[in-house]
């Protein structure tokens, strides 16, 4: 997908992705991580799960193409932070560090973002984002940045393709490790269909949101 893209749907506010609340699946089974851990948030939105892991006790760093997710996550939960340009693999960044919290925000390319050390990633809505021919790429990005003991957290979604598409897309369970190389835990699977009358209008009878825990 362009850059494009997902310039224009914070544009026109056309963020259906983003969730007002907590991640269920976050609160209930994100791994305990030591004090200060830093934990990665790729393609963040203005997520508020960045401010509950924050409050866990983790260096959290989200990355974001558009400023506006950025000045909106400030803004709504009333967050003040110092604003700086940096340069990485020679692209532009802005970097927004909030006082409150420990959370960094990164506001560019996430495919150029080279920051490395994460001992955790948190990913609720970034694989499924991305359509198939980009999720490699994707997780080879990830896999670049993360520490040699680190631990990956998925969220991902599994519908009929032959009736929709995404964004977002379903991402099954063998595509998932095939991807991560790793160790796949399934931690829970809820069918969200009654929630989802976009895609019941679709013609979808299930849309199950898994979570998942991804060790070495």
């Amino acid at each position: 997908m362009e850059h494009n893209f997902w310039h224009n749907k914070w544009q026109i506010n056309q963020i259906g992705f983003h969730q007002k609340d907590e991640h269920s699946g976050l609160i209930n089974h994100f791994p305990k991580l030591a004090s200060g851990a830093k934990v990665l948030v790729p393609l963040c939105g203005k997520t508020v799960d960045m401010i509950w892991l924050a409050q866990q006790g983790y260096h959290v760093v989200g990355v974001e193409l558009s400023e506006l997710a950025a000045h909106a996550f400030l803004e709504e939960n009333q967050l003040t932070a110092t604003r700086k340009d940096i340069q990485l693999e020679g692209h532009s960044f802005v970097v927004f560090t909030c006082e409150a919290l420990r959370i960094e925000l990164y506001i560019g390319d996430f495919f150029k973002f080279n920051i490395s050390d994460f001992d955790g990633i948190y990913d609720r809505a970034a694989l499924i984002a991305l359509p198939e021919n980009m999720r490699s790429e994707y997780v080879q990005r990830c896999r670049s940045l993360l520490a040699a003991k680190s631990k990956v957290f998925v969220v991902s979604i599994e519908y009929d393709k032959t009736i929709a598409s995404g964004p977002p897309f379903s991402v099954e369970e063998q595509e998932i490790v095939s991807l991560w190389e790793r160790e796949a835990h399934l931690l829970s699977a809820d069918d969200l269909i009654e929630q989802e009358s976009r895609w019941r209008e679709k013609g979808l009878t299930s849309f199950i949101e898994k979570v998942w825990l991804l060790e070495c």
